[in-house]
């Protein structure tokens, strides 16, 4: 029924913030199941605020300049929680409408759709220049999955930002997927991994990750860049994920 159907995409379903009237469809969708008595609601859940812990404050007056727009949108909340419970600023910025990024010791460019944002990611080329300026200067970039293939020469045959020696594109067929645990720097960080992408570059990989099914995903080093279709998990190692924000770590 489209009272309660949810579009979907090549990623699975659309975000949240993209559906207009998302808390009809859900209202549509529990009418629905109640009135079919075959599938009983459940009880109503009270959840209990996460229990704040001390982390070792590896991040202390640190600015991680972080992309947030539709583009680069897979922004986990205990992922950001981590940073700034390790001491560090988060300063957000848009790669697809802004023209300078704000003053950070780090970039981090998460996955998300730049795929759907070609024209406007070619278009940007005050944002390439940022960009290229902040990698001279040595301020190390993360860039996951989406980030990775938009600083990539090309997506899908379109300009990327050119910034990371190699082609993406969006293929067909499931590439990756699963929970996966790399070794960087001698700490094992977990992360997972969910794209339809392909990644080809001359640039050789610096470690590549364990997985329990399929193939490992890889992690380049280019210059400050760290590049990856892997999604880090930042709770489980709190020394590997500051290693990523700090220079000359890997």
């Amino acid at each position: 029924d489209d009272a309660f159907s949810l579009p979907e995409r090549h990623l699975g379903l659309h975000r949240a913030a993209e559906i207009d009237d998302l808390e009809a469809k859900i209202e549509a969708a529990a009418k629905a199941l109640s009135a079919s008595g075959e599938l009983p609601l459940p009880p109503l859940t009270t959840f209990k605020p996460p229990v704040q812990t001390n982390l070792p404050q590896l991040l202390v007056a640190k600015t991680i300049a972080v992309a947030r727009d539709d583009a680069f949108c897979f922004l986990y909340p205990a992922n950001l929680d981590c940073l700034k419970a390790m001491g560090a600023t988060l300063e957000f910025f848009s790669p697809l409408h802004d023209a300078m990024i704000p003053e950070a010791d780090a970039i981090w460019l998460p996955g998300g759709y730049p795929e759907l944002h070609l024209d406007k990611i070619s278009q940007n080329m005050a944002m390439k220049n940022a960009l290229q300026q902040a990698i001279n200067n040595h301020v190390p970039v993360l860039a996951e999955c989406g980030g990775m293939m938009a600083l990539a020469e090309t997506i899908n045959e379109k300009n990327g930002f050119g910034l990371l020696a190699g082609k993406s594109a969006v293929t067909k067929n499931l590439q990756g997927i699963g929970t996966q645990h790399v070794m960087l720097n001698g700490e094992n960080i977990a992360a997972h991994t969910f794209h339809y992408g392909v990644f080809e570059s001359p640039l050789t990989p610096i470690a590549r990750a364990v997985a329990k099914y399929g193939q490992g995903e890889v992690v380049y080093q280019h210059g400050s860049i760290t590049a990856t279709f892997l999604h880090f998990y930042f709770p489980s190692n709190f020394v590997a994920t500051a290693a990523l924000f700090l220079p000359a770590t890997i």
